[in-house]
């Protein structure tokens, strides 16, 4: 019981990406991101743009698993940027000149990562 050269770093890898996506799903804002972003290419503005138009996504998501204002919702989707990434959504955070947080998504929300976006595994030592 083993495995062949490189197939468990192959194997942890899926691992983590399989984690990843799951942990995108199962959070509130993630679904509500994946929604937003499947309604649109790309996305850039202030969070309290991002705050209502992921409200419009929540579903039927209870008040006490979404965001209270804009600035839990950068917390959360700061958590949020691997796991999204996983599932092909690109989520940048950044403060204008004023200090006002912005955000820009791109990509389409899918279910799996698109083609081509899984890491391979390491090529062995020479």
């Amino acid at each position: 019981m083993g495995f062949a050269e490189w197939e468990f770093v192959g194997a942890y890898a899926a691992n983590r990406e399989g984690s990843m996506v799951a942990s995108a799903e199962g959070s509130a804002v993630g679904r509500a991101v994946v929604a937003f972003m499947k309604k649109r290419e790309n996305f850039e503005g202030s969070m309290t743009e991002l705050y209502a138009g992921l409200n419009g996504c929540r579903g039927d998501t209870p008040d006490r698993e979404w965001p209270k204002d804009p600035t839990r919702l950068s917390t959360e989707l700061s958590r949020m940027q691997k796991p999204l990434v996983a599932i092909g959504i690109t989520c940048l955070l950044h403060a204008d000149r004023r200090g006002r947080r912005k955000s820009k998504g791109r990509g389409a929300g899918t279910r799996t990562p698109p083609e081509g976006s899984r890491r391979a595994a390491p090529e062995a030592p020479a």
